[in-house]
């Protein structure tokens, strides 16, 4: 098989990838959040005024990032930035497991946020 074959073999399942990751990040996230957001309140005791925030945190850095993301994604290569928005999307999502407090876990999810904006948007 030539390789001109294999690479239109691989799109497909390059395309389901991508839209996967796409609803993971986009829906299943902050789902999961919102989900577990009066259990979250509970266990670090957070201001009720800040609530919002840690919904979107995420979500407002990946619409502030979204520009420098396709730069960046131009100037290393959109694999390589899939790859690190993967990894800093699962190192800030273990570490908000582990949140000792609202303002550490406010930070991860600003941390994940913009690891979110670079396998959707780079």
């Amino acid at each position: 098989m030539s390789s001109a074959e294999s690479a239109t073999d691989s799109t497909p399942l390059r395309i389901i990838l991508a839209l996967a990751l796409a609803f993971t990040v986009t829906v299943v996230d902050p789902l999961v959040l919102d989900l577990n957001l009066p259990e979250v309140n509970r266990a670090l005791h957070v201001p009720p005024q800040a609530v919002g925030l840690l919904g979107g945190a995420a979500t407002l850095v990946m619409a502030t990032s979204v520009l420098a993301a396709g730069r960046l994604g131009d100037s290393i290569g959109l694999r390589r930035l899939l790859m690190l928005g993967l990894v800093i999307v699962t190192i800030a999502d273990l570490l908000s497991v582990f949140s000792p407090g609202y303002g550490f876990l406010l930070g991860m999810r600003f941390l994940a946020g913009l690891g979110m904006t670079w396998p959707v948007w780079g």
